[in-house]
């Protein structure tokens, strides 16, 4: 095998790993407490994200590729709301507002919506595959939209962990939001910066395995359930 064909292979394998452990943190998040809005928000996040890396695998195919932004599109909107929505429900008594999630959800999906009005990108074919080029009109709203939700739910977090007493739950929010911004800088590194403007694609499974490695710390997190005893604390089970 040539050494391009070597190279694409480990990226497949370490897209298809990474979207397996999403999937997975995602079922066992929601199985320790399928009662609670936090662990269904997060799992959902999860869902989101494993579909952001494996539409990625699209982008290969002459055919799959007119699929794929759209897609992940879709995905990065059902992430950035179930991580937005999770700390919405933390913060207020373990319940999202209901007009929380119609605004965030309007919001958010209303991106993938004008990708397909618009279609504002094209393909350009590349050695290792297509690459995307989005006109900058599109791309500073993904940016300006996305960005604001996450930074919402993540200096939220910070926030909810300042106030908290509870030695736990701190824990909790420090493993998740020092994880979750890790994991921003990792792919923003290695998944954008070194492959787009640098043209080194072999670094690509670095990224993706950093991304396993958050996303296992971040179930690790989610072991234990919370009893809620007074709004924004709880209880060790």
């Amino acid at each position: 095998m040539t050494d391009s064909v070597v190279i694409d292979l480990f990226i497949f394998l370490s897209v298809l790993i990474c979207v397996i452990t999403a999937l997975i943190s995602a079922y066992f998040i929601y199985r320790r407490d399928p009662k609670s809005q936090e662990h269904k928000f997060f799992a959902i996040f999860f869902l989101g994200f494993a579909g952001m890396v494996g539409f990625y695998l699209f982008l290969q195919d002459p055919v799959l590729k007119e699929f794929s932004y759209p897609l992940q599109l879709v995905s990065m909107s059902v992430a950035v709301l179930g991580l937005a929505l999770f700390y919405n429900a933390l913060s207020n008594e373990g319940k999202a507002s209901n007009k929380v999630i119609f605004f965030c959800s309007s919001i958010l999906f209303l991106i993938p919506a004008l990708s397909l009005i618009f279609h504002p990108y094209v393909f350009i074919e590349e050695s290792y595959g297509f690459e995307l080029v989005i006109d900058s009109w599109f791309i500073t709203l993904v940016i300006t939209v996305y960005v604001s939700f996450t930074l919402y739910a993540l200096l939220g977090l910070l926030w909810f962990d300042v106030k908290s007493t509870n030695p736990a739950i701190k824990q909790k929010l420090r493993l998740i939001y020092i994880s979750l911004f890790l994991n921003l800088v990792i792919a923003f590194i290695f998944l954008g910066y070194v492959p787009i403007f640098l043209s080194i694609q072999y670094l690509k499974p670095i990224g993706y395995f950093g991304l396993v490695i958050g996303t296992i710390i971040i179930a690790y997190s989610f072991r234990r359930k919370y009893a809620k005893k007074e709004k924004g604390e709880g209880e060790e089970k």
